[in-house]
C-alpha cells in the first residue's frame, strides 16, 4: 500500500422532509490507524431546497479488495439546518496514488 494515497468518494444522503443531497469528494491522504489507516472528509453537500448541510469525519480502516487496492467505509450525518439532518454512508473508491 502506497503510504501517500486519497480515496474519491460520492453518495446521496437519506431522504429527510422529502428531499436529499449529494455529496461527493476526495480524502485527505492517509492517516495511520493501529494496524492499518483512515482517511479524513468533509465537505457541503448539494444546494437542494433552498439550503446545505455540513458533513465531516473518518473513513474506516481500509478494506482489501480480492482484486489488489482497498477501500474504507464511511458514514455518518449532516449538521442540522432548517431543524433537520440526513444520514449517509458509502464506500470509497480505490486508492489513488499522489
Amino acid at each position: 500500500m502506497e503510504l501517500h494515497h486519497v480515496h474519491y468518494y460520492e453518495t446521496i444522503t437519506s431522504q429527510a422532509r422529502e428531499h436529499v443531497h449529494g455529496m461527493g469528494g476526495v480524502t485527505s491522504p492517509s492517516i495511520p490507524y493501529g494496524n492499518s489507516h483512515v482517511h479524513c472528509y468533509g465537505g457541503v453537500t448539494t444546494y437542494d431546497r433552498e439550503h446545505i448541510h455540513h458533513y465531516q469525519g473518518y473513513t474506516g480502516p481500509a478494506i482489501p479488495n480480492p482484486t489488489g487496492g482497498h477501500t474504507h467505509c464511511l458514514n455518518g450525518a449532516t449538521s442540522c439546518d432548517l431543524d433537520h439532518i440526513h444520514n449517509y454512508g458509502t464506500q470509497t473508491s480505490n486508492e489513488v496514488c499522489q
